[in-house]
């Protein structure tokens, strides 16, 4: 029976859908005995609760079935992203002293709560996981060096790196940017094997380091996402699923509407999603001040079996994103979970996400504009005939992306590199 590490500096069960989450389920099923290193995941932004969580330290260890995970909570660990809802607070005017001084305080220190974490979760790893493990998987760039500096120790055999996103384009600060890109490029160096979500990143990485990346995609529970095929009676809908932050583009869809409203009048938009207060107000705000509160609802974040009952009611998933090279080279599961509910997507052109509609033909891609989004809509919604289209090409090519068949991809790949270190 192989030992399995999974390396996450997250909380995998509080992110929709997240690779790790669903790469972990897939060994156990497959009888590896498998324990999951990650760090715990804090959303709040309350005075107290930052300070708590950059004060205080535990870790908790559980098990279910063969999986046994290790959640680690080191000092420092607020909640991601204080430099972002802070400007979005002072945007809003909202005047709290003592809080904006500690933000200001805490808001520098990023790369040092990188090191605290990361140290924390490393040495935990060393001094309280039991035995060697024959494969870590190490799922971005703090998980690699945890996998990196485990196998240094003799707790690891065979380090692959989880090329799942391009981590410079969504951390804050020019000296995180530039220590995490040159993290990246010093781990897929090293890894002994890499695996990259995309055909983009395992580009970037080969350009990089001079070594051939191997693609294995995210993918969807399409059991689950097929029963939101049967639609029930609704007006014309947008979806958009995931995260309340800037570069996700939902501040563009919203000025979008106005203009999509002259000529499809009922259209609505749901959103599934949590994320920066702050932000949130933002939104909320332009959606007040552009009349649409009767055509927008809010309705929070939802556990993964909760979606096909939102997607049974919707029409068009929304991918359009800002460009932002995070998102360029970015794989969302929640492209693949659109396709699979038989819902055409609007993606953002020259993106992964926008390769992959192409290549699919279930959506469009589209410059990221106001106006071009309205009219993709209007196309869309419009045309029978390409709606249809693009809805049966989206469930005929999603079968491609099962978590069973990807899983298998990837357990050869590590199975045949692993023989091949042992020889």
């Amino acid at each position: 029976m192989r030992r399995v590490l999974l390396v996450a500096p997250w909380e995998h069960a509080k992110v929709h859908n997240a690779r790790s989450g669903n790469l972990l389920q897939q060994f156990a099923l497959a009888g590896a005995d498998t324990t999951l290193l990650c760090q715990a995941m804090h959303t709040s932004y309350a005075l107290g609760d930052i300070l708590r969580h950059s004060l205080s330290w535990r870790m908790s260890t559980s098990q279910d079935g063969q999986v046994t995970t290790v959640l680690v909570d080191p000092f420092l660990n607020y909640a991601p992203g204080i430099r972002a809802n802070h400007l979005q607070e002072a945007i809003h005017g909202w005047h709290q002293p003592l809080r904006q001084l500690i933000v200001r305080c805490l808001a520098p220190l990023g790369l040092l709560k990188d090191l605290s974490c990361l140290l924390t979760l490393w040495l935990c790893g060393w001094t309280r996981l039991e035995g060697t493990f024959d494969w870590c998987l190490g799922f971005g760039p703090r998980g690699a060096l945890i996998g990196w500096l485990l196998k240094k120790v003799g707790k690891v055999r065979m380090l692959v790196y989880e090329d799942q996103d391009y981590e410079p384009g969504f951390v804050g600060g020019s000296l995180r940017r530039w220590a995490t890109a040159g993290l990246e490029r010093f781990l897929a160096k090293r890894a002994d094997l890499v695996i990259s979500v995309g055909h983009r990143l395992a580009s970037l990485r080969r350009n990089q380091t001079g070594r051939a990346p191997y693609v294995v995609h995210n993918g969807a529970a399409l059991t689950l996402f097929a029963s939101a095929r049967e639609r029930v009676s609704h007006p014309p809908t947008l979806v958009f699923v995931g995260n309340l932050s800037p570069w996700d583009g939902l501040d563009l869809t919203i000025e979008a509407l106005p203009v999509i409203r002259k000529q499809i009048n009922q259209i609505r938009l749901l959103v599934v999603a949590d994320g920066s207060p702050a932000y949130r107000a933002r939104l909320l705000h332009m959606v007040s001040k552009l009349g649409l509160d009767d055509v927008v609802q809010f309705l929070g974040p939802k556990q993964q079996p909760e979606l096909p009952l939102v997607f049974r009611q919707a029409d068009i998933g929304l991918a359009h994103f800002q460009p932002v090279p995070f998102r360029v080279f970015s794989f969302p599961l929640k492209v693949l979970e659109y396709m699979t509910s038989g819902l055409p997507v609007i993606g953002t052109v020259d993106t992964e996400a926008g390769d992959l509609l192409q290549r699919c033909e279930c959506g469009l891609a589209i410059p990221f504009t106001t106006s071009a989004l309205a009219e993709a809509v209007c196309s869309l919604l419009l045309d029978e005939k390409r709606y249809e289209r693009y809805r049966t090409n989206g469930i005929k090519h999603s079968q491609e992306f099962a978590w069973p068949t990807l899983f298998k991809q990837e357990y050869d790949l590590i199975a045949t590199h692993y023989s091949s270190l042992s020889r």
